[in-house]
């Protein structure tokens, strides 16, 4: 027994010298434990903020001048996506390769399912063998936009083909004076330059501007050269008549790096070139003319008559995969050429609180599509697709929107439209085909019968404050509602 009582002691003599070594500094709680400190009462804290203003329905985007001119951004896909919020997911072979603009999730080949109208015409190309639909947005000339309008889905009856996804409508500016010039150099060699002139004498308006861009790139052999060209001239004719025209010119080439494998994506072997010989040129130019009557304060009528004209060519090297003559690892060359004749009229009358707008419209286009397999841009007797198409198109819609409450407002539409289409492969004989075109499927087909009717009902609603009421419908893109 008490040889287990002075073991016991023997054990406890180091704890009890540890309890009287000092306590160490707590490092965690340098000011003390705050459990044990002074508490102080603080005075009430009242925080107040205003709701949320929104002036348009969640499905649709208005962009004013203001916000485009503090955006910096290097070309037009860039602007949009920084103000309109429009998800852009850049093709990388050079500004005429188009880029896939995305709203709502559908991630079109080179922005095929977003309609694209610049004052009046529409950008999307008809019968285009590499993409149908392809829309290229580098002939929006970005330092010259006005205004841009985005609505988000098939929700519009004012626009037909290739609005799955929705509409961009953007306007240019009208009337401006004095000159403004912008030059903007940066990094992988890029620099622009940029001349936007304008004058305004009462019944005569003009805004004129020119555009260069020239980039090395951050890939080797990525380099590309830009030029753009804008005018537009507004004459009032009578106090409620207004002829309006503008063009719109552009041109470029570039050099492509070409695609990377997955094995050097994965290396992160990004300087590899595909193939020296790589790249491309477009030229696209676009003409309009418009006529505006005001014929009293609440109906107005508008006409506008366009051409378009355009030709691009690429040569491409794509690793192995994908479909015949795509992805052999060889290169290929695409061309295509076009041409095509439009016109739009509409008929607006705007009441108290609400809107009706009742149009028509035609369109022609004609294209020759070549593709090709190639070897340093010389072509081989195979693999070769040589296809000449037409396409004529013609519509008819209605649209009404209401204001039913301060927050709520209604949209009624129908469109009609019809497409007539012949191509002519090489050495086969000609093809026709009819289609049918409206806001809910621009995809839908018939060999039945050329004229389809597809109604179409939208109704949008949005919260607003009592002091923000519902801005004017953003969807006519025929410009504006008063003479200039």
């Amino acid at each position: 027994m008490s040889l287990r009582l002075v073991v016991l002691a023997l054990l406890a003599i180091p704890a009890a010298a540890r309890a009287q070594q000092p306590a160490p500094s707590d490092t965690g709680h340098q000011h003390g434990d705050s459990l044990t400190r002074r508490v102080f009462q603080l005075a009430p804290v009242t925080i107040a903020t205003t709701p949320t203003r929104r002036d348009e329905p969640a499905s649709a985007v208005h962009v004013p001048r203001a916000v485009l001119e503090r955006t910096p951004a290097i070309d037009a896909y860039d602007l949009l996506r920084q103000t309109a919020g429009i998800e852009v997911h850049e093709q990388g072979q050079g500004p005429g390769f188009a880029s896939d603009a995305s709203v709502r999730g559908f991630s079109s080949d080179h922005s095929t399912d977003l309609a694209l109208w610049v004052d009046g015409v529409p950008n999307n190309e008809p019968v285009n063998g590499h993409a149908e639909g392809y829309n290229d947005w580098n002939l929006l000339f970005p330092q010259a936009i006005q205004e841009v309008d985005v609505l988000k889905g098939p929700t519009s009856a004012l626009y037909g083909n290739f609005t799955v996804s929705g509409a961009v409508n953007v306007r240019t500016i009208e009337r401006m004076r004095g000159v403004n010039l912008w030059l903007d150099p940066a990094s992988y060699g890029r620099a622009e330059g940029v001349l936007l002139a304008g004058f305004d004498h009462d019944t005569t308006a003009g805004v004129f501007g020119v555009r260069g861009v020239r980039e090395d790139g951050w890939r080797p052999h990525s380099d590309y050269r830009l030029g753009q060209g804008h005018g537009r001239l507004v004459h009032q004719l009578t106090p409620r008549t207004t002829l309006d025209a503008g063009v719109e010119l552009y041109a470029t080439g570039w050099n492509s790096p070409g695609y990377l494998t997955e094995a050097h994506f994965t290396a992160g072997a990004y300087n590899i070139v595909a193939n020296p010989s790589d790249g491309g040129f477009k030229r696209r130019a676009q003409e309009r003319i418009s006529l505006r009557v005001l014929a009293n304060s609440s109906l107005l009528w508008r006409t506008t008559l366009y051409a378009t004209e355009g030709r691009w060519q690429l040569y491409l090297t794509i690793p192995p995969a994908g479909s015949a003559n795509e992805g052999s690892g060889g290169q290929i060359e695409q061309e295509d050429r076009r041409y095509g004749l439009g016109l739009t009229s509409a008929l607006t009358w705007a009441l108290p609180r609400a809107e009706i707008t009742l149009g028509t419209e035609g369109r022609w286009d004609h294209a020759a599509f070549e593709n090709w397999l190639t070897t340093n841009r010389i072509r081989v007797d195979t693999g070769q697709t040589l296809v000449t198409a037409r396409q004529a198109s013609a519509a008819v819609f209605v649209q009404s929107t209401e204001d039913v409450t301060r927050h709520v407002r209604v949209t009624l539409g129908g469109r009609l439209d019809g497409q007539d289409t012949h191509s002519a492969p090489s050495g086969g004989a000609a093809t026709s085909q009819r289609r049918c075109s409206h806001p809910n499927s621009a995809r839908c087909i018939t060999s039945a019968s050329p004229w389809i009717s597809t109604p179409m009902c939208r109704a949008a609603s949005a919260r607003r404050t009592a002091s923000s009421p519902i801005r004017p419908s953003p969807s006519l893109r025929h410009g504006p509602t008063k003479p200039a």
